[in-house]
């Protein structure tokens, strides 16, 4: 490759702020983003470190470099590398405990720090999936325990855990997993009692259809 970037917020736990690009050749990046002007004569001549707005788009900027350079002056690149070990294995962890839990689906397995899953009880269409998903990572959001987004794999909606925070232990996910259970097991018995009280035939999914157009709105 002739170049990479790196997103030093993610693995490395800095401010979104702080990117890195690596070229195979430093002679690339004055060759694109260097600019000259009289009022800039001096520093070319007087100075012979490196002027960073030759580097890239910016001709002032914050030291942003400084912040990964001292996380890893102070806590050293092993420290690193069994934070991203923990963060795969907590992905994995997970993984374990939505493939044994009932009526849950691991729609793509951990991948790095990544896990997707899907509440999807024997019966329910995927039109109920569709929406009743969505409700569970609103509700899970609206709970304030733990944070799951959601996200659209093969056509199918779907809830996506992530992982990487250092910090989390395997209560952390497994209390999580169990509270994320708890919330969608409550909503769909209140779906389906809902549509018993109705008398509403089908998945419960026609419970919601029906409150849809009586209201404009989803319960």
């Amino acid at each position: 490759a002739h170049s990479i970037t790196v997103d030093p917020h993610k693995w490395f736990f800095q401010p979104y702020e702080v990117g890195c690009l690596l070229v195979r050749d430093q002679n690339w990046l004055g060759e694109t983003f260097n600019i000259t002007g009289d009022y800039m004569r001096n520093l070319e001549e007087e100075f012979e470190s490196i002027n960073f707005y030759s580097k890239g788009i910016q001709l002032t900027r914050g030291n942003k470099a400084l912040k990964l350079w001292m996380s890893l002056k102070i806590f050293g690149v092993d420290s690193f590398r069994a934070a991203v070990n923990s963060g795969i294995h907590m992905a994995k962890y997970a993984q374990s405990l939505w493939q044994n839990m009932e009526s849950w689906q691991v729609t793509s397995p951990a991948t790095l720090g990544v896990v997707t899953f899907r509440y999807a009880p024997e019966g329910a269409d995927e039109d109920y999936l569709e929406l009743f998903n969505d409700r569970v990572a609103n509700a899970v959001a609206e709970d304030k325990f733990a944070m799951v987004s959601t996200t659209r794999l093969n056509g199918k909606l779907v809830m996506r855990m992530c992982t990487i925070n250092p910090r989390t232990t395997e209560l952390d996910i497994a209390e999580s997993v169990s509270r994320i259970n708890r919330l969608a097991r409550e909503m769909h018995n209140t779906d389906r009692n809902r549509q018993a009280i109705l008398g509403l035939p089908g998945s419960a999914a026609g419970t919601i259809g029906y409150e849809k157009n009586k209201t404009g709105a989803h319960h």
